[in-house]
């Protein structure tokens, strides 16, 4: 069942999860989602802070569902569609809220 991120406002995403690795080709492991978003949306690593308001204005509006919890805290994914340049594609978000937190922080995404 989808429902709204809980307190998806006040979402925390760490600027360095998408400029140092899922936008960075050079990142061992995170040059491929980088490769991915470049060919699908344009997006360079200086398009960082756009990526990251996207994803914050997903998390705060869109609809997320409960993937499982663990003894770190629950993990919540969204897929949102992202609009740039005329084109369109689904990125897949995955999101925490640790164990003794209320607030959602970012993991990762990639698109779809």
């Amino acid at each position: 069942m989808t429902k709204r991120l809980p307190k998806g406002g006040q979402a925390f995403l760490d600027m360095r999860k998408i400029e140092d690795y899922c936008l960075d080709p050079s990142h061992p492991r995170g040059r491929h989602k980088a490769r991915v978003f470049r060919e699908a949306l344009g997006l360079e690593r200086s398009d960082a802070a756009w990526l990251r308001d996207a994803l914050l204005e997903a998390a705060q509006s869109g609809e997320a569902l409960l993937d499982g919890e663990g003894a770190w805290g629950t993990h919540w994914r969204l897929d949102t569609t992202v609009r740039r340049q005329g084109k369109s594609v689904v990125v897949r978000t995955i999101w925490i809220i640790r164990t003794g937190e209320t607030v959602p922080r970012f993991v990762t995404c990639w698109v779809l």
